[in-house]
């Protein structure tokens, strides 16, 4: 059974996508705020989701309940949902969810179902890692490809290419199975330093949307977050 669920089917032209999730990858709400900027400022309509019973441990990752005076109104599974976007000369299809705890290659697969049925060439996964950097300096962020070509494109748009030996979270196989696959994909990191507890981290997803945009010519208005990181302290 295949994990892809679409609610509709919207027409898209040579669309690209922007992945994030919540969770291990998300240092500081970096990648989680990035795409909720996003879905604010360009109001995508939601079409479907990536969604499977086998991707979480409940006991790990806890549905979400909402209840009034007593009475159950719903419960709310973590699911992966899919979001388009045409406008602007670039076509858009945006992931917001949670990273899956288990069964990542089905994951894939419905998300490689999704990029063939739309012809998406081009994937930009969004991270945050904890790190020791200053807070004042001006806010790090590095790539992770699956090509050599676009290892030059990320240090043209002044992005430092990552070296790191350790686990990995789903962006990584994401980039290596796509690669497989014939798909570019390009990852990128937001570091938090690790002494700031104030979440999200508007100062380094600023910085990440300005490389996001400028890598992949996302036409986002970023005055409001722009603010917001010169305020946070």
């Amino acid at each position: 059974m295949s994990s892809l669920i679409l609610y509709e089917e919207p027409k898209l032209t040579n669309p690209i996508m922007v992945v994030a999730f919540a969770g291990w990858p998300d240092a500081g709400g970096v990648s989680t705020y990035c795409v909720r900027y996003m879905l604010r400022k360009l109001k995508p309509s939601r079409f479907g989701e990536i969604s499977a019973p086998g991707f979480y441990n409940h006991q790990i990752c806890r549905p979400m309940t909402v209840i009034t005076k007593g009475i159950i109104e719903r419960v709310e599974f973590p699911t992966n949902y899919l979001y388009a976007w045409a406008g602007g000369g670039r076509d858009l299809i945006i992931l917001s969810g949670v990273e899956p705890q288990a069964n990542w290659g089905q994951f894939i697969d419905g998300l490689a179902e999704l990029l063939g049925k739309y012809g998406v060439n081009r994937v930009y996964t969004l991270g945050g890692t904890l790190d020791a950097v200053p807070h004042t300096a001006e806010p790090k962020v590095t790539a992770i490809v699956n090509s050599p070509e676009l290892r030059d494109e990320v240090v043209a748009c002044g992005i430092e290419p990552l070296s790191y030996r350790g686990p990995c979270s789903i962006h990584t196989f994401i980039l290596h199975e796509m690669g497989m696959r014939g798909v570019k994909a390009i990852s990128l990191w937001g570091h938090v330093p690790y002494y700031v507890k104030q979440q999200p981290n508007v100062r380094v997803s600023y910085q990440m949307l300005r490389k996001l945009c400028a890598l992949a010519n996302i036409p986002l208005d970023l005055e409001d977050i722009g603010k917001e990181s010169e305020s946070f302290d």
